[in-house]
């Protein structure tokens, strides 16, 4: 990889990994969540958002536990809680 220039070419190349992908995927189906649940834009947005910010508050408990736990404990128990919550 070349050498960047400047700290513009450089958050160029970094800009992708980094980004957070659901962002990404939301728009592409705020259309069809509309339409299928007859909610206007802001409303739909609204909801993604507090449930984006209910998310990030339980980050630090997850941290926490990864330190506790380890990464392989902590995948399996989610995995599980998750699968059982489907």
């Amino acid at each position: 990889m070349k050498r960047p220039r400047n700290l513009r070419t450089l958050r160029k190349q970094t800009r992708g990994p980094i980004k957070p992908g659901k962002l990404d995927h939301f728009r592409v189906f705020l259309v069809h969540i509309q339409a299928d649940l007859g909610l206007s834009a802001t409303a739909v947005s609204s909801a993604y958002a507090f449930a984006t910010l209910a998310a990030a508050f339980g980050l630090p408990l997850m941290g926490r536990l990864l330190d506790r736990i380890g990464p392989r404990q902590l995948l399996l128990s989610v995995t599980l809680l998750l699968g059982l919550a489907c």
